[in-house]
This record gives C-alpha cells, structure tokens and sequence, in this order.
C-alpha cells in the first residue's frame, strides 16, 4: 500500500516537474523572441514599422494568392467584392454616427444591404 501511494505521489511530481519546465521553457523562448523585437522597435521606430508593414503585405499576398487558386478566381473576387462592400458600408456607417450625421446613417445602412444582396444574389446567377 505505501508503494502505490509513493507511486501516486511520484507520478504526481513527475508531472508538476515537467509542467515547470515547460514553463520555464516557453518563457525562456518568449523572452527569446521579444526582446530584441522589443529594443529594435523603440531604437527604431519607423524602420520597425517598414518592416512589420511589409512582412504583413507579404502575407496577406500569399494568403490571398492561396485562396485564389484553391476557390478559383472569379469565386475568389466575388468574395473579396463582397468583403469590401460589407465592410465599406459598416465604415460609412460609424464614420456618419461619428460625424454626428446619424439621419444619413440610415440610407447608408440600406445601401449597403442592397449593394450586398446585388453582390452575393444578382451577379453571376442565372434566371429560372
């Protein structure tokens, strides 16, 4: 009996230790990894901005270059038409709420719900 508690409590232990290293580990690691990115940003700001803008822009081309070609082209830009109208009305929108011009808010909200229905339902479709 003593051997199967001392085997509990061992198991136990084995399994704190290796989470605490796995700790120390990844804070390590995160350390590692933030520090320099840390120093680079504040002793040099605009540089840092150019490069994080352009790692983003490159990204996004590849991601966007991926998913032309596993959806296809024309289903790939009929999304994007429909991203940019959504999201172009819902801007328009806050920026008129903002700018105190909540009555021009209301036709903004209905062109852009029409302009979506055109996008998503009137383009590409054949008529029964």
């Amino acid at each position: 009996m003593l051997k199967k508690i001392a085997k509990g409590y061992g198991n136990l232990l084995g399994t704190v230790g290796k989470l605490g290293v796995l700790l120390v580990v990844c804070a390590i690691l995160g350390c590692a990894v933030v520090f320099p990115l840390w120093k680079f940003a504040t002793s040099a700001p605009k540089i840092y901005t150019t490069v994080v803008l352009v790692c983003m822009i490159f990204a996004a081309l590849i991601f966007f270059v991926k998913r032309a070609k596993s959806v296809g082209i024309r289903q790939f830009l009929a999304s994007v038409l429909k991203f940019v109208v959504f999201i172009g009305g819902i801007v328009a929108i806050i920026a008129l709420v903002l700018a105190g011009k909540r009555f021009f808010a209301i036709p903004a909200l209905i062109l852009t719900v029409a302009l979506y229905g055109i996008v998503s339902f009137g383009f590409g479709r054949k008529s029964s």
